[in-house]
């Protein structure tokens, strides 16, 4: 066995790779060099429990291989330790120590072999993956013709909706708000989390992402992606380890599956984990031992891998263990013309005569129902299509959200037996007796409500195959098969790694709710219990003073298909929607309306008075200001008039806008109550006023909003916002000057942001260094007095900056205002400033806007402002405002 490392060894190896060969063969010589025979038979000792053998022995210290994080190499580098600890040996290092060594060797060595049995590992996987990908993604549908997702997507726009930002998870990209995210922006854009509602888009844009993985070339670290549902990571504490078995039960034996997933896929590239439906697993702490699995990843800190979480919106609280680290962002639904491209290639890709007459003639009928904005959510415009498709000449009307629903599913229920699903049962059944087919329909029919209703309330667990009742004469080999065909014949379901899923869980939530009409009284305690959703208040509140009604925690959605079907059953729910619109505050008259939106039946008088209400709640400065944006994102969606004139209100008076903070009681230690501290209260300002600025964004990156209702919101996110948030809303006032808007509505927004930029502007007062390439800026304003007083300074002052600037100042004359006024770098110990005063002529920009009018901070600079006169900066104490407000002679239009 050699002994040391011989230049022919060495040849090859990287830096890290040497260092642990030379320390793994130095504890040998410090433990006495035991021959390779010794440690074999130790190893097979009781005391030892591993197993080595020669040729690991010989390639280790031989400088081959490096080892495994195995229980051998674990065993191997505690003997030698201990043996080195009898011969009194000083300063040895830990077991840890050789394991972080070994761990650095085993990635230098995986980037170093990039082609090689690594390499045909990942080609297999990639091969394997690419059959999977490129199918259709609802299996069961694909009995008859249906487009191609890659014909019919349509990028999504998408909105911030976390404190994380660009650059807040190392290596991170992130969209514009208001911008739609394509897929292959999002492959090389790191890690995040998405949100969207049912129906969303999530789904399909993790499925693109996929794909646009598997064609792009392997460039110089271009990611590899894997797609798996959440689910998928519950049942192991080892990232890894799970990911590795959920393709291999996926996808089929996978030779070195799990040495493939424990290193990076190719030198310098990572592995981009696609993982979705977090919010299917019902048990909120899986769902958070799920995150604390992918939080390495979401953080940016894991070496070989990135991830993107999709969800429908969760409890803010469940995010706390991500920290703030990890952005999350909000896919919007599609807007008019997206709708309208989406459906125009549907019809296209299904061959029709007229696909752009098709397209216009579905708009047409959706705009008839009142249901428009269900009918952008993605899902829903696909089923739309499908349900459209055979009505060739009279345009189909469109019923309510459940009413599609049901329509969807017959549907998909008629058209296999179209595909020869009744000659197949019988042809497998028949040898054990007549009449069988029947029964496997019903059985069917149960066991995918049975699935359903496990995957909306009470199983946590992936859903498993089952049998049904099978009939006595049948083997159930052979029933299992005949079933396990008839569910994927349903479309509504797809087999992945030996569970069932549904193509979406909407559906799941349609068909369990479906299901609860066959008892009666299960379904009125739902509905009731929906109506009457407050934590604290018993149903006789209803007849009282207003109480804090909350949503319920099964959601919108599922709670329109309960009410809904609760309505077709002959429950009368008139009189508890009045009282909870009478009593139930914002949030319930808002519940109400977006029930109405979504398709759901809610009595027509109901929803004029909670429309009337919440437009009450959109004009009132008292009312709490997440209320009152939310009232008016529902009024706008509603496309009501008197919304644009309450934004206006919200835009010209922003300071009347209020975060309310609910301060928790006082706690009695014993010793005294104990309030809260002030830091938890601006924590809970600061939150607040995101949810704000996040509900203002809707508004503004809203294609189907109002022009101006958008451009007021845009401005209001800017007033309300701080620091990253305010710049999002002088981003969306960016973007709408771009985004084609009505003339009116440009003009304000174009006003506003010259305005906004005139915000961070200063007067040149002074400068530190050679007057004709200065070293810092030094930054005045004029107060309402007419003193010129000092409100920042940039530095340092870039060469090529300095130079221009150079050129345009002129030394100050005497009577300067800050002739007897003296500067310091810093604090007052520090040794006061050489400074030049100059002419007060030259304006500039900076990157930052000023808190309070000064900038406590050094700032950089932007440009100069040769378009500015000193006169054209704010003052000191002068508070933005909205310009060109109609109307208001405070604002008047120039």
């Amino acid at each position: 066995m050699t002994d040391g490392l011989s230049g022919e060894e060495h040849a090859g190896l990287s830096d890290k790779e040497r260092n642990f060969f030379a320390a793994l063969t130095e504890l040998r010589r410090l433990a006495g060099n035991p021959r390779a025979a010794s440690l074999i038979q130790l190893s097979l000792s009781p005391t030892g429990g591993t197993l080595l053998n020669k040729a690991s022995l010989s390639d280790w210290f031989g400088s081959k291989t490096v080892p495994g994080d195995s229980e051998s190499f674990r065993w191997l580098i505690d003997y030698l330790l201990e043996r080195a600890a009898k011969k009194n040996v000083k300063g040895l290092k830990g077991r840890r120590h050789f394991e972080f060594l070994r761990a650095e060797a085993a990635e230098a060595k995986s980037l170093r072999m990039g082609s090689g049995k690594a390499a045909g590992k990942l080609e297999m996987y990639l091969r394997a993956v690419s059959e999977v990908a490129f199918q259709h993604p609802n299996p069961g549908t694909r009995r008859w013709t249906t487009p191609s997702l890659t014909d019919v997507y349509q990028p999504q726009i998408v909105i911030k909706a976390s404190p994380g930002g660009a650059g807040a998870t190392k290596g991170f990209s992130a969209p514009a708000d208001g911008s739609p995210w394509d897929p292959v922006d999002v492959l090389h854009g790191g890690s995040c989390v998405l949100v969207a509602g049912p129906g969303g888009g999530k789904s399909s844009l993790l499925r693109q992402v996929l794909r646009a993985g598997l064609k792009e070339e392997a460039g110089h670290g271009s990611p590899v992606p894997v797609l798996l549902p959440a689910w998928a990571l519950t049942g192991s504490r080892s990232l890894w380890h799970s990911v590795a078995q959920y393709v291999v039960e996926e996808l089929g034996p996978l030779a070195g599956a799990h040495e493939l997933f424990g290193g990076r896929p190719r030198p310098h590239a990572r592995w981009l984990l696609l993982v979705d439906g977090l919010d299917e697993i019902i048990d909120p702490g899986q769902r958070k031992r799920v995150l604390e699995i992918l939080k390495g990843p979401l953080q940016g800190t894991d070496p070989v891998c990135v991830a993107v979480v999709a969800s429908r919106p969760l409890p803010e609280d469940e995010f706390k263990v991500l920290q703030d680290g990890v952005p999350r962002f909000e896919l919007q639904p599609f807007d008019r013309k997206s709708f309208n491209a989406f459906t125009h290639a549907w019809f296209s890709a299904q061959g029709a005569a007229d696909p752009a007459g098709r397209s216009a003639s579905l708009a047409r009928s959706v705009s008839r129902s009142g249901h428009a904005t269900l009918a952008h959510t993605p899902l829903m415009a696909a089923m739309l299509c499908y349900l459209f498709e055979p009505h060739d000449q009279a345009e189909e009307p469109v019923g309510g959200r459940s009413d599609l629903y049901g329509r969807f599913t017959d549907l998909l229920w008629e058209r296999q037996f179209h595909s020869g699903l009744r000659q197949r049962i019988e042809a497998a059944l028949n040898p054990y007796g007549d009449n069988l087919s029947e029964h496997v329909v019903e059985e069917t029919q149960k066991i995918v409500e049975m699935l359903a209703s496990n995957a909306v309330s009470t199983d946590s667990e992936p859903l498993t195959m089952e049998l049904g009742q099978c009939p006595p004469a049948v083997p159930k080999t052979v029933w299992r098969v005949v079933v396990r065909d008839s569910l994927r014949s349903t479309g509504l379901l797809v087999e992945r790694a030996g569970k069932w899923e549904f193509i979406h869980h909407t559906l799941a939530e349609f068909l369990t709710v479906r299901s609860l009409a066959r008892d009666p009284a299960v379904l009125r305690k739902q509905a009731l219990a929906i109506i009457y959703a407050s934590p604290r208040v018993g149903l006789g509140r209803l007849f009282g003073p207003p109480f804090p009604w909350h949503a319920p925690a099964s959601g919108d959605s599922y709670a329109g298909f309960v009410l809904d079907r609760a309505q077709e059953s002959g429950l009368e729910l008139d009189r508890a929607f009045r009282r909870l619109t009478a009593r139930g505050g914002t949030r319930a008259r808002s519940f109400i309306v977006r029930q109405h939106i979504l398709g759901t039946h809610v009595p027509s008088q109901l929803v004029d008075a909670s429309i009337e209400k919440l437009t009450d709640t959109a004009f009132w400065d008292g009312a709490q200001g997440e209320d009152r944006i939310d009232a008016l994102d529902v009024l706008l969606t509603l496309e009501d008039p008197r919304a644009e004139l309450a934004l206006a209100e919200v835009a010209a008076h922003p300071h009347r806008l209020h975060v309310y903070i609910d301060v928790d009681p006082p706690i009695d230690t014993g010793a005294g109550p104990v309030h809260e501290g002030a830091r938890s209260k601006a924590i809970k300002e600061m939150m607040e006023r995101k949810a704000l600025v996040t509900a203002l964004s809707r508004i503004a990156h809203n294609p189907d909003m109002p022009d101006k209702a958008r451009v007021y919101a845009a401005w209001t996110m800017v007033i309300k916002g701080w620091d990253e948030d305010e710049q999002r809303g002088i981003d969306a006032l960016e973007a709408l000057t771009r985004s084609g808007l009505d003339a009116p509505a440009h003009r304000l927004a174009v006003l506003n942001l010259a305005a906004l930029r005139r915000r961070n502007t200063g007067i040149i007062g002074a400068v530190t260094g050679p007057p004709t390439s200065p070293d810092t800026v030094l930054l005045g304003r004029f107060d309402a007095s007419g003193r010129f007083r000092w409100v920042g300074r940039i530095s340092p002052v870039e060469e090529a900056a300095g130079r221009e600037l150079g050129a345009l100042l002129a030394p100050a004359n005497t009577g300067h205002p800050w002739d007897r006024k003296s500067f310091r770098s810093g604090w007052k110990r520090q040794p006061l400033l050489g400074v030049a005063r100059v002419e007060l002529a030259v304006v500039v920009e900076v990157d930052s806007a000023p808190t309070y009018g000064r900038w406590s901070n050094p700032v950089g600079l932007l440009r100069v402002r040769h378009d500015l006169t000193p006169s054209d900066v704010p003052s000191t104490d002068e508070t933005p405002s909205l310009i060109g407000l109609e109307g208001d002679p405070a604002h008047p239009a120039p």
